[in-house]
């Protein structure tokens, strides 16, 4: 959506020489790459990051373990507390 912040990240990565400076996330790569003057070569890295999981973002509490599920565990029991409009935003959403 913004090529020319690529290039903007780029001269400040170089005039700062400090690690870590930026985390630029999205979801897809930009659909017109020809106003990106530089690859980001030695200066970028890319990292998959995937979805929290619903314990991770505070909205599961953790009493239900989809591993001991799938581990064969048949006295599992637990009980969420959502509501239906909160645990239908949390389907929509994902995590």
């Amino acid at each position: 959506m913004a090529p020319k912040l690529w290039d903007a990240i780029r001269f400040e990565v170089d005039h700062r020489g400090e690690l870590g400076q930026f985390v630029l996330t999205g979801s897809a790569v930009p659909a017109d790459t020809k106003e990106i003057t530089h690859s980001g070569t030695g200066r970028f890295t890319w990292l998959t990051m995937r979805p929290m999981s619903l314990f991770e973002s505070g909205d599961s509490t953790g009493e239900v373990s989809l591993k001991d599920l799938f581990d064969g565990m048949t006295d599992i029991d637990g009980d969420s507390g959502l509501d239906i409009d909160r645990l239908a935003f949390l389907v929509c959403r994902g995590g």
